[in-house]
């Protein structure tokens, strides 16, 4: 068996030597048309589009490295990338940062011949690994750094059997919700992704978590929900928000990013309920698929919520190349342990802060 760097660059080789059509390398923040071209994809997600590219850049200053094949109809594959540096990191490739899962797109003989030019890059300009999330790892001989579950659910049906999928006890909850007399609003509005980050803060500090930067949540609503590319979902009682959702769009698949909760309202299942209207919501836009986004093996709870609503349940491999041994790193998933512990004691002021500094380095 072929190390999984040697076949890349024999893949690569070989579709050189046939005269197949050079790899380019591409900046999806400076193509006006970057979106058309991945209509034509039926795997591309909002994490593929110019918005998401442009949110990472924003906030984080990651650098696009992305590589592609053209033909005459536009790019026919894809492989996004970005360099991601900072004072506390070595620089390295990553496809794409907190992106649950960004697949490469393309035939499979396209995918290896991207993922030897972006071992090429890499070497080039010296980073330390290349990271794929979502890479067909059989390709490499099976190799895997990391694995987590994905639960998709099929969302191209008649409501009501969508909601039939769900189990009893979520339908129990949706109706018990509803009864509470919660009142739903679901916008693409910037006081929507704040009055949402609120209640994603509790619960990042709840979960152990440090939130995210309250400037990504203002680029994410700026470069993708306020264009068309999701939208926010809000339950509110007694004029406090009690919980609420994010979901991405792109296409026919959507993506259920962020849900947060006020937990001394957790009686009122308005976590059941803004989750129902926000797939409605998303089978209204056109939506074939819904994703809910990884999830760690050992996360059992997380993981029957997300079956409890009809989700076909996947593998999710992440692949780590070591440029310098060339060779398959192994990861451990870093969500759970002492740390948590730690910052669950924290006052919600400090959690954020600490978020606001520490992010950019969690590439």
């Amino acid at each position: 068996m072929l190390h999984p760097v040697s076949r890349l660059t024999w893949l690569d080789e070989r579709a050189e030597a046939t005269r197949t059509p050079p790899v380019e390398s591409l900046d999806p923040l400076l193509d006006p048309n970057w979106d058309l071209h991945l209509g034509r994809h039926v795997l591309s997600t909002v994490f593929h589009s110019q918005g998401w590219a442009r949110t990472l850049q924003e906030t984080y200053g990651h650098r696009p490295v992305y590589c592609g094949l053209r033909d005459d109809a536009g790019i026919s594959a894809l492989l996004p990338m970005v360099e991601a540096k900072t004072w506390l990191t070595s620089r390295r490739g990553i496809s794409l940062p907190f992106s649950d899962s960004c697949p490469p797109l393309g035939t499979v003989e396209d995918t290896m011949r991207l993922a030897a030019h972006v071992v090429d890059v890499g070497r080039k300009r010296g980073w330390r690994f290349i990271e794929f999330r979502d890479f067909p790892h059989k390709l490499l001989g099976g190799e895997s750094s990391l694995s987590f579950k994905s639960h998709i659910l099929d969302i191209h049906r008649p409501e009501s059997a969508v909601l039939a999928g769900f189990e009893g006890s979520v339908r129990r909850a949706i109706r018990k919700a509803e009864s509470s007399e919660l009142d739903i609003h679901i916008s693409q509005e910037a006081a929507a992704i704040r009055d949402y980050y609120d209640l994603h803060c509790l619960t990042r500090k709840r979960h152990g978590l440090f939130p995210q930067p309250s400037r990504f949540f203002a680029s994410l609503h700026r470069n993708v929900i306020a264009k068309g590319g999701g939208f926010v979902t809000l339950a509110k009682k007694n004029e406090r928000w009690v919980a609420g959702t994010v979901f991405l769009i792109s296409g026919i698949n959507a993506c259920y990013k962020y849900g947060a909760s006020d937990e001394r309202f957790q009686a009122l299942r308005g976590n059941n309920l803004v989750m129902w209207r926000s797939i409605q919501e998303c089978q209204k836009r056109g939506c074939h698929s819904l994703d809910f986004g990884r999830t760690s093996a050992d996360n059992e709870g997380l993981r029957r919520f997300k079956l409890s609503y009809g989700a076909r349940e996947n593998d999710l491999h992440y692949l780590r190349l070591d440029l310098r041994g060339m060779s398959a790193d192994r990861l451990v998933d870093r969500s759970s342990g002492r740390v948590n512990s730690v910052i669950r004691l924290l006052p919600l002021w400090a959690a954020r802060l600490a978020g606001e500094a520490l992010y950019p380095h969690a590439s």
